[in-house]
């Protein structure tokens, strides 16, 4: 094969990885050794979609529904016939680098057939949530950010305010993250830019985790350095992670964070994270200490739970198991009262304003090992809506998901599932095919996490 004509395909082939939003290449000498291999599984699954794209097409004009079906109909066409010339090639097995470059080609056109047959809605929240990571460091970037969010269609931006303890802008209150050390208010200018361009803007803060650390890296305690006392501890806690919900000075301190936050900008919402017991210290001192003294205050003797490791009267095993469960109860209140307490400060600030709140998903396992009872939340009507983290590759999983959180479409409340990008195998058909099962069970709105995992092409095809 002449030189000139490979480098013509290797170059074509580089752009439409670029178009694809693959971040992998093939160097054309481990194209021919793997392309042979490959050919006849990626052949029939191109036919595969093709036939799939097929039907959803005829499907569209049964229910007549107002998609650019031609332009559907194009890109088939051409795919089709991309393919028909690639199998000729892989078939030769003489050019390899060149069935690639049409197989290429092919997955580029269907791709867009399938952007086509994905319908829009003209009333839909359509929120991405901004990791600080992805918050750039100075306003140009800002700006460059949020344009490319709202010109992809995005209406509502969940960027991160509060992580680790720590403020993405700068505060009287808590120290700012050491990651924007230096940097000027891009938080400010991100919800100033975005509501000018007709964005609402609800901050994502960590509620009650306060620190992060791993193998690798400590990112520092700067909550529980200061306010030790404030720490979900036990017996087995090496590390604490989390604030106490029980403890009154935890609602002290997270009220005062968010009454700074809601004073320094005009935001929409509030979006709470995290606002749970730990997961690996869900019985801590202050809980135990607290629920005792209410049975003391009630005239009621403690009653000795194993979880509390504790050597008082023992209990027959009846009582003990009825103890347990208002344990379980009791704590679970702590955090809706914590929730309350938030939803009554935005009120009296602004009736404008929206919480809500990133839940799992599971009414059973949330309630049973976060202690987190989101539908109770939004029946009092402290949330205005919940945003399940339905993390799945699978689309099946996360319509099967969605029946269980609504009740089998029964349950008729605000819930903004969360797509988890981070989850994907191949984002860019996997997000489209989930975006389509939300839509199709009438979802009312649909939240991306997060922008740091988000292919750049991708936001073509949302847009």
């Amino acid at each position: 094969m002449p030189e000139g004509k490979i480098r013509i395909c290797l170059l074509l082939r580089c752009l439409l990885a670029i178009a694809l939003g693959s971040t992998v290449l093939f160097p054309s000498a481990i194209a021919a050794a793997r392309a042979v291999g490959d050919s006849t599984e990626r052949l029939m699954a191109l036919r595969a979609k093709i036939t799939a794209l097929r039907r959803d097409l005829q499907q569209a004009r049964a229910a007549m529904l107002d998609l650019p079906l031609e332009l559907v109909e194009r890109d088939l066409f051409s795919g089709t016939r991309y393919l028909e010339r690639a199998e000729q090639l892989a078939a030769n097995r003489e050019y390899p680098e060149i069935a690639e470059f049409w197989f290429d080609l092919t997955a580029f056109s269907l791709r867009s057939a399938s952007r086509y047959l994905v319908p829009s809605r003209s009333v839909e929240a359509r929120g991405m949530l901004i990791d600080a990571d992805a918050i750039p460091k100075n306003f140009a970037g800002v700006r460059k950010l949020v344009d490319l969010l709202a010109n992809a269609n995005f209406n509502i931006l969940l960027p991160e305010a509060i992580r680790r303890g720590y403020t993405v802008y700068p505060s009287n209150w808590l120290e700012r993250d050491p990651e924007f050390a230096g940097a000027p208010d891009v938080f400010g200018e991100l919800v100033n830019y975005a509501q000018r361009r007709g964005l609402e803007v609800h901050p994502w803060i960590w509620t009650l985790r306060v620190r992060s650390y791993d193998a690798q890296r400590d990112y520092g305690n700067p909550v529980i350095a200061r306010f030790p006392a404030l720490a979900a501890r036990s017996d087995t806690t090496e590390r604490p992670r989390f604030l106490s919900p029980a403890n009154p000075g935890t609602k002290q301190f997270l009220l005062r964070e968010i009454s700074e936050l809601l004073e320094r900008y005009a935001v929409d919402g509030l979006f709470l994270d995290y606002i749970r017991y730990d997961e690996e210290t869900t019985d801590d001192w202050s809980s135990q200490t607290a629920y005792r003294l209410e049975q003391l205050n009630s005239w009621q003797l403690p009653v000795a739970l194993d979880i509390a490791k504790t050597s008082e009267q023992p209990a027959s095993s009846a009582s003990l198991e009825v103890e347990r469960r208002n344990y379980q109860s009791w704590r679970e209140e702590q955090v809706s009262r914590l929730v309350r307490e938030v939803a009554t400060l935005l009120r009296k600030r602004s009736g404008k304003l929206t919480l809500s709140a990133a839940t799992f998903r599971g009414e059973h396992y949330t309630r049973r090992t976060k202690l987190q009872n989101w539908r109770y939340w939004i029946d009092q009507g402290y949330l205005g809506f919940a945003g399940s983290m339905l993390y799945s590759t699978d689309a099946k999983e996360v319509a099967n998901w969605i029946n269980q959180e609504t009740d089998q479409g029964k349950r008729n409340t605000l819930l903004y599932p969360i797509l988890g990008i981070h989850r994907m195998d191949q984002p860019a058909e996997d997000l489209l095919e989930q975006v389509q099962v939300i839509r199709q069970q009438s979802q009312p709105g649909i939240l991306l996490f997060a922008m740091g995992h988000l292919p750049p092409s991708l936001l073509v095809d949302l847009r």
